[in-house]
């Protein structure tokens, strides 16, 4: 408890010294220390409950060494306005970034981590610790990116979580691939959008996530990993309130996420980025689908009739959802 609250503070104050600016040194020293306080707190919370309690400490430690040597190196040549600056150096963070946050093709950790995780650890896992990175990259792109060529490309990393989800049947697993495809849409909003908008949009994906991860630790207890294809003997459903609050945070029309990304898909039109926006919106329609497996299953129950009205009902609400937005974007873009 003492770690989880000291670990709140942290990244509290890590995210104010990003947005308040400052140097290089400390923007990375901020993000490291908030990784290390994690660490820790995952350390005591493992410790007397799982035999793989070192594995997953130094998991984590390794990547975090490894992301932040790679933020090191570019942040050095970046923020000091080095005459050097390179593509190279634009890589450097990229990568660095991409790995401290989980996103493929370097998400293979993050994946491993979520299954070993109480709900609380999770959420901090998978929001909380990608909070500064991602303001920082708000940050980086408002000041001193000369161009949005890295930052897209980080786009089309985050889109592929989409089709990487396509077969997973664990709950905790859909949230994984979510955040990562949701962390798309916030880096394609901060190279197209306001930042007000960016964060607007990490403040209320996190509060979403938040009451999901809440819901599950209070209802249906810490470690289980939530399998989807159960023939039977699901312990309850979710409730319709939760179910909606999953809805909102997949983007569902006409909830408050959803309009977020009409914003940002009407600004990224604007700026001739419509190869990424489709990539993102089949991404995040391949969840959806995945999505509305899960609701309508919980709500008609796992009996095999039930099932099976399960899979067809979520295939038809999926579809129609799709057709409905895709017919709005199109119209309101006109």
């Amino acid at each position: 408890m003492v770690w989880g609250v000291m670990y709140l503070i942290t990244v509290v104050l890590s995210t104010l010294v990003v947005l308040g600016g400052g140097s290089w040194i400390t923007f990375w020293w901020v993000m490291e220390f908030s990784g290390f306080v994690f660490l820790c707190w995952v350390y005591f919370g493992l410790s007397s409950t799982f035999d793989s309690a070192d594995s997953v400490i130094w998991t984590y430690y390794v990547v975090q060494v490894l992301s932040g040597l790679f933020l090191f190196l570019g942040l050095g040549g970046i923020l000091e306005s080095s005459p050097f600056q390179t593509m190279a150096q634009d890589w450097m963070i990229l990568v660095g970034l991409l790995i401290k946050m989980g996103v493929p093709p370097f998400h293979g950790w993050l994946v491993r981590l979520s299954d070993s995780l109480t709900w609380g650890k999770f959420f901090g896992l998978v929001v909380i610790q990608k909070i500064p990175p991602m303001f920082l990259v708000v940050s980086l792109f408002s000041s001193h990116f000369s161009s949005k060529e890295t930052l897209i490309l980080g786009v089309w990393f985050c889109s592929l979580a989409g089709v990487m989800s396509i077969g997973q049947s664990s709950f905790r697993r859909f949230l994984v691939f979510s955040s990562i495809v949701n962390l798309g849409w916030m880096l394609l909003s901060s190279a197209v959008c306001s930042e007000m908008t960016t964060v607007l949009f990490v403040v209320l994906y996190s509060l979403m996530m938040g009451l999901v991860c809440w819901e599950m630790d209070k209802g249906h207890g810490s470690f289980s990993s939530y399998q989807l294809n159960f023939p039977c003997g699901h312990p309850k459903p979710l409730s319709p309130a939760v179910s909606l609050v999953v809805a909102t945070m997949i983007g569902l029309p006409p909830l408050p996420i959803f309009l977020l990304k009409i914003l940002i898909v009407l600004f990224a039109v604007k700026e001739s980025l419509l190869p990424v926006v489709a990539m993102i919106l089949i991404s995040t329609s391949i969840l959806t689908i995945g999505y509305f497996r899960l609701i309508t299953t919980w709500v008609v129950g796992l009996s095999p009739e039930g099932w099976a009205l399960g899979k067809v009902a979520s295939l038809w609400f999926s579809l129609a959802s799709l057709a409905a937005s895709s017919v709005g974007v199109w119209a309101w873009l006109m």
